[in-house]
């Protein structure tokens, strides 16, 4: 292979930046489809009489009445009740360490107390050995198994949550009580069965090849120009594109789980690029399968996934990439999420594509953070690195990227995503095609989505997306503006 010309055919081929920009919008989509867990009131009394209520065990607060409660355990238990339901933590403390000093006393009541208050401050492990040592002590409280079950679910130990739900049943509940553990087991159904989206869309774009038409001359003598040099046009062209992903977490035990996920997604263009001959065609398939670990409770979800990619353009197989992706969030409050995330992959090339690409690995880290502003809008940041290491030092790079974006849901009518990225890529080594200089990119990126699920037909709904794309570089073959405009049909399952 000769290396020299297998370095400038590498440098000179157009480098698309196919960021699958679906992958972005369902992100925000899916943040924003999220349920927005309600800050709960630190306190439910006002005044000085509500408080003296507050601190003396021997009274409580119910509509507003005050009522004394007495030594027996009736009393107490109905107290602990009462308090229980009415979210009035410290007051069922209060009763229940007097309930306990009694000798009749049932030993799971004080145990279901303490765990219902555990879990109303999020200490989730807490309320699950409250809650079965509640269950130990009395086998046969519905109550308990019911508390015992939801706290499972909400810390996502789904197979847990499924047989403890089984066990409140076939203990008894009463009818109404039964509707709602229903709806429990229809979400940990909806946990374990696929989800995805399908999206096929037809559009414009503007500038294909990313080609800028640019001429300079390199040769003149007396101010007359002997040598000039013409770069490609920009070739306009409509396209196709389409887009699938589908995922599924099979539940083990605890929080752990198998993570399994397809995604698909490729852009087939109406036109060919006559200019080229090596690569005249520029539509492309993608197509990766992921298997690995799922960690999931209240706050955290931790993935590790190895997976496989394969690409297909020009009309043949272009790469295939075996890869592993790790990556880690924790919600900080019911408006904050913060994640990271890192990856490696490395792309082979065979058969003709040896002669014009060099394999290479791929290394990727980032950090992003989330802010849910409220039910129906909110914003996410993230800062993200990416090193592409070749065996020549020209073609090697360091890439560095922030990217903001805002989503807005307009109730069930509407919903708009914007996002606003920028890049900075700089190479290992200078080459001719930057004029005896490290190459350095910057690129600049805005798309807008404007989707109306209101008007879906059998859950196909219409989506407007649009994309403007500004590269500047050092290198002249690499500086382009581009614009495209689609307009898509989805569907969530």
């Amino acid at each position: 292979m000769n290396k020299p010309l297998s370095l400038a055919l590498c440098l000179l081929l157009p480098s698309f930046a196919r960021a699958d920009d679906t992958d972005d919008e369902r992100r925000l989509l899916d943040e924003g489809s999220r349920q927005t867990r309600q800050y709960r009131e630190s306190s439910w009394l006002g005044g000085q009489d509500a408080a003296a209520v507050e601190d003396d065990s021997g009274y409580i607060n119910i509509g507003g009445q005050v009522y004394s409660v007495g030594d027996t355990a009736e009393e107490l238990e109905s107290a602990i009740y009462h308090a229980i339901n009415a979210r009035q933590w410290h007051k069922a403390e209060q009763f229940a360490a007097r309930y306990a000093t009694l000798p009749q006393h049932k030993p799971s009541l004080p145990d279901l107390a303490a765990g219902l208050q555990a879990r109303a401050r999020g200490d989730y492990r807490l309320a699950a050995v409250r809650f079965k040592r509640a269950a130990a002590a009395e086998p046969g409280n519905a109550r308990i198994s019911l508390e015992l079950a939801r706290v499972y679910t909400e810390d996502n130990q789904n197979r847990e949550a499924a047989a403890e739900f089984r066990r409140a049943v076939d203990i008894g509940l009463p009818e109404e009580t039964r509707a709602l553990v229903g709806q429990y087991q229809n979400e940990l159904g909806r946990r374990r069965s696929w989800h995805g989206q399908l999206s096929l869309g037809y559009g414009y774009n503007n500038n294909i090849n990313q080609g800028n038409g640019s001429r300079l001359c390199v040769w003149q003598i007396a101010g007359i120009c002997l040598m000039e040099r013409v770069l490609p046009q920009p070739i306009a062209s409509g396209l196709w594109q389409y887009s699938a992903t589908a995922l599924r977490t099979l539940p083990l035990t605890g929080h752990h789980g198998l993570h399994l996920r397809g995604l698909a997604y490729g852009t087939r263009y109406r036109r060919e690029d006559p200019q080229q001959t090596v690569s005249p065609d520029y539509s492309y398939h993608t197509a990766a399968l992921y298997a690995g670990y799922d960690y999931a409770d209240i706050r955290n979800h931790f993935t590790l996934l190895p997976y496989f990619e394969h690409d297909f353009r020009n009309k043949h197989t272009h790469y295939r990439a075996w890869g592993i992706d790790a990556e880690w969030a924790r919600t900080l409050s019911p408006r904050w999420q913060i994640s990271l995330r890192g990856g490696a992959k490395r792309h082979h090339y065979s058969g003709e594509n040896r002669r014009y690409f060099a394999d290479y690995s791929q290394y990727e880290a980032g950090l992003g953070a989330e802010w849910a502003a409220g039910r129906s809008w909110g914003l996410f940041a993230n800062l993200d690195t990416a090193r592409k290491a070749y065996t020549e030092a020209a073609a090697s790079s360091r890439e560095y990227a922030a990217r903001l974006g805002l989503y807005k849901m307009f109730g069930q009518t509407a919903y708009a995503n914007l996002l606003l990225m920028h890049r900075r890529s700089r190479y290992g080594a200078a080459s001719f095609v930057s004029n005896g200089k490290r190459r350095e990119d910057r690129q600049y990126a805005a798309v807008a989505a404007l989707g109306f699920p209101r008007w879906q037909w059998h859950g196909i709904y219409p989506e407007l997306r649009f994309r403007h794309t500004v590269n500047r570089s050092n290198a002249d073959y690499y500086r382009y503006r581009q614009n495209e405009v689609l307009l898509n049909l989805r569907y969530r399952f």
